[in-house]
């Protein structure tokens, strides 16, 4: 268990206790407007923590290495004790099936336009006991997810907003892993990216140190002229998890993404579809990519990371009236390249479906 120290009235707050080696982290108490650190239970004298919340209070971050801390940094340089904590708001949404605690916090931003928000292990601890205590008043029958709505001071055009790093103490990731949550989503202006329980574990087993969910706009210029030619100036996107020096790229479970888009006049909302980058570098439709006009958003599951971007694939047949009954949905399974026709162009819509061909589209709907 925490063991804290109490600041006195105005002052600081004491600092994290050593944790012992393995052991747990000692907290330091908030004093009004004071300083406060948490202790690494990492090793002797691990200082690693995230400061208090008083306002005026300053927090310190120590380096787990170390017998004395040293200020830790993310990746622009900023020690992550500096970086701004700000809780915006807290909610309990329950449905018939769910139990999902949403928190939104404010980001930080440095001079390269690059945002970057810190999800403390209070912040994890509360939202999950939220969750729990709300599904203990309905039996633990229903599932808990936990949300971390991520917002920026940028206006929302396409020049606005292009990285966002969510930052996660990896304790804070085990115990999500080991609470029995079934998803943790993280919502940015730029994606939300859902995370199912196993993918947690995978993150769990692989971190080495804080986890970083990065996501990104990128500029299209410096892509293949393949893709380029393919998406044009749709939204290109890239995804990825690090802890420490190590990017994770393959998670053993699902992940769930979605992206914004606007449609262009006379797109075909049903032909509007995700490409990503594979292991040869060319440009792979993912087959279980769907347009959803009531968000505006373009959503597809995934078990590992890489570029993607937002295309359009209408295929049209010869054969086949644009406004029959069966249209829309043989245009939609078309354009992910689940069905290709009969060949020169035509579906042949009164013929018959052999058992072999139902296979293969099948096994092309879920990408086996």
């Amino acid at each position: 268990k925490p063991s804290s120290g109490n600041g006195g009235s105005g002052g600081n707050g004491d600092d994290g206790g050593n944790g012992d080696n393995g052991g747990d982290s000692g907290t330091g108490g908030d004093g009004g407007g004071g300083n406060s650190g948490i202790g690494d239970g990492s090793g002797a004298g691990g200082a690693d923590g995230t400061g208090g919340l008083d306002d005026g209070g300053n927090n310190k971050t120590g380096s787990a290495d170390n017998d004395e801390g040293t200020d830790g940094t993310d990746d622009t340089g900023t020690p992550l004790s500096e970086i701004p904590i700000k809780i915006i708001k807290t909610e309990t949404i329950t449905t018939i099936n769910t139990i999902t605690a949403v928190t939104t916090i404010a980001a930080a931003t440095d001079s390269n336009g690059k945002y970057t928000a810190a999800i403390t292990q209070a912040l994890v601890s509360d939202a999950v006991n939220n969750a729990v205590s709300e599904a203990k008043k309905h039996g633990y029958d229903k599932d808990i997810e936990i949300m971390i709505n991520i917002e920026t001071n940028a206006v929302e055009t396409d020049t606005d907003t292009k990285t966002i790093t969510a930052i996660i103490p990896e304790s804070s990731v085990t115990f999500m892993a080991e609470s029995g949550i079934v998803a943790f989503s993280v919502s940015t202006p730029v994606a939300s990216i859902t995370f199912s329980d196993k993918a947690l574990s995978t993150i769990s087993g692989e971190a080495s140190g804080d986890v970083k969910i990065n996501t990104s706009k990128v500029d299209s210029s410096t892509l293949s002229y393949e893709f380029k030619q393919i998406v044009g100036e749709r939204p290109v996107f890239d995804f990825s998890v690090t802890s420490g020096d190590k990017t994770i790229l393959q998670f053993g479970g699902s992940i769930e993404v979605s992206v914004p888009y606007t449609p262009k006049e006379g797109e075909d909302t049903n032909a509007i579809i995700i490409y990503y980058i594979n292991a040869e570098g060319k440009p792979e439709i993912v087959c279980n990519c769907t347009y959803n006009p009531e968000t505006g958003t373009v959503s597809f599951k995934t078990n590992h990371f890489s570029t993607y971007a937002v295309g359009y694939n209408k295929i049209d047949f010869n054969d086949m009236a644009t406004n029959a009954w069966y249209s829309n949905a043989v245009g939609f399974i078309a354009a992910r390249g689940i069905t290709k026709g009969t060949g020169n162009g035509n579906y042949e819509p009164e013929g018959k479906l052999t058992r072999g061909q139902f296979i293969v589209m099948l096994m092309r709907a879920y990408d086996i």
